[in-house]
């Protein structure tokens, strides 16, 4: 008995088609999934390069950052634009267009800008917080005395007072 014949009694036993002797044996057709399993492999792998390589590159560096602003008017004329702010300030709350609250918000929003103007450093945008740790103690001083006010629960009465933080601050700039 051959070797093809033992196949063929084998398959017989069984209960499979038996193929003649001498006749090759059909494929044996796959899963469909198998062909998915090892395409998705092969994106798998390709991705994971991918994705490595574009990790660990090196990045650009970061452009340096930008000098502070020079201030476009002079110190004197900032001065007397926000001295004169200050006034406006104390009418407007003496005609009675604005609360004491609202004033002492005005105030420390003028004092903000002409730090902001003089100095290049953005003190309109900063908190307190922010605002404590540059080295201006004259506006941070007139700006945290207004925190209570704006932000207490009742309304201060002396305007007067808050306006002549803010013109400390102004006039005596240097």
């Amino acid at each position: 008995m051959s070797v093809t014949d033992a196949l063929g009694v084998a398959w017989e036993g069984a209960g499979a088609q038996t193929t003649p002797p001498g006749t090759i044996m059909p494929t044996v057709p796959y899963s469909p999934i198998w062909g998915v399993l090892a395409a998705a492999l092969i994106v798998g792998v390709v991705l994971y390069y991918g994705l490595t390589w574009l990790l660990t590159r090196p990045r650009p560096e970061a452009p340096p950052p930008a000098a502070a602003p020079t201030p476009v008017r002079s110190v004197p004329e900032l001065q007397g634009v926000y001295l004169h702010e200050i006034d406006s300030i104390l009418q407007r709350h003496a005609a009675g267009e604005l609360s004491p609250r609202r004033a002492h918000a005005a105030l420390s929003v003028t004092v903000r800008e002409f730090l902001s103007e003089a100095t290049g450093v953005p003190a309109d945008k900063m908190t307190l917080t922010d605002l404590r740790q540059t080295p201006y103690v004259g506006a941070t001083y007139a700006v945290a005395e207004y925190y209570p006010i704006v932000f207490g629960a009742q309304e201060a009465q002396s305007v007067e007072h808050g306006a002549h933080a803010a013109r400390q601050v102004i006039a005596l700039w240097q």
